[in-house]
């Protein structure tokens, strides 16, 4: 698996994450709420490391490249 690959794997996973998260936080009940808000609050960091670390690689990528 290379690099574009795993990217892609892994943002597919992290939008699924974010996406039960994001239900569960919708429609949890008032006593688990603090807990919805940080499985939310997870998933967006996860999401915006996937995203972070993919910007980072095609940026080496382009510099190797010149």
């Amino acid at each position: 698996m290379n690099n574009d690959e795993r990217t892609k794997s892994g943002l597919k996973g992290d939008l699924e994450e974010l996406k039960v998260a994001w239900n569960h936080f919708e429609f949890c009940e008032p006593e688990y709420i603090d807990r919805a808000i940080d499985d939310l609050r997870n998933a967006e960091e996860a999401l915006s490391g996937t995203l972070r670390r993919a910007r980072h690689e095609k940026l080496e990528a382009s510099i190797s490249k010149t």
